[in-house]
């Protein structure tokens, strides 16, 4: 969910050689900006608003996590993605509201349905080695149907000691209402307790008015 940053220049530029210092102006090491202190995990539900107005509701410990590159740079299709650590920052859940581009509800679940399920059966090494899809079902919440699947999927790093790690996602659709959310964990999760946290969240939702 946090890709790395680009890599820098294999060739940099070459920078000007320092100016030597004088007796009346003296080097100076330059000065090193703190970095902000981490704000601390909320024992609150934190509200998220859609940009209908409509809201999700992510349950405690949470916080929101900063300089993360995985809300930026988002394809056209994205309106707004936002992360959040929930008490640890190797349990994260990240929502993403998407334009549905003028098909109906009823479409896109059908649409990502298909995707998930043919995923699952998928042989191709190259996109095995970053994902890897294991179940996918429709379910009801609030009488509207909602995709829930779980996969694996490649660390952020080459050299992670979890080069896989497990995640969950659901995705609704519903009042003119577009939503993946999406739960990644580098830790013991409980049978059954990452889809109840992702449908507790999608059952959470209301409209705006």
């Amino acid at each position: 969910m946090d890709a790395p940053s680009a890599r820098p220049s294999a060739q940099p530029e070459t920078a000007a050689p320092p100016a030597r210092p004088t007796a009346e102006t003296p080097s100076r090491p330059a000065a090193t900006a703190p970095r902000p202190a981490a704000t601390s995990f909320s024992d609150e539900p934190a509200k998220l608003t859609l940009t209908s107005g409509a809201t999700l509701v992510i349950p405690p410990p949470v916080r929101v996590k900063a300089n993360t590159t995985a809300t930026k740079r988002l394809p056209d299709v994205v309106k707004q993605a936002k992360v959040f650590e929930l008490g640890d920052d190797k349990r994260l859940l990240m929502v993403n509201e998407l334009d549905m581009q003028g098909k109906s509800c009823a479409a896109l679940i059908s649409e990502q349905a298909a995707k998930m399920k043919a995923a699952e059966g998928d042989q191709d090494e190259k996109r095995l080695q970053f994902r890897r899809q294991q179940s996918s079902e429709v379910v009801k919440v609030g009488g509207h149907d909602v995709l829930f699947g779980q996969a694996m999927h490649k660390g952020v790093s080459a050299t992670d000691d979890q080069p896989f790690v497990g995640s969950a996602s659901a995705v609704m659709c519903r009042d003119g209402n577009y939503v993946l959310v999406m739960f990644m964990a580098r830790t013991e999760e409980k049978a059954g307790a990452p889809r109840k946290l992702l449908l507790d969240v999608i059952e959470s939702f209301e409209a705006s008015g």
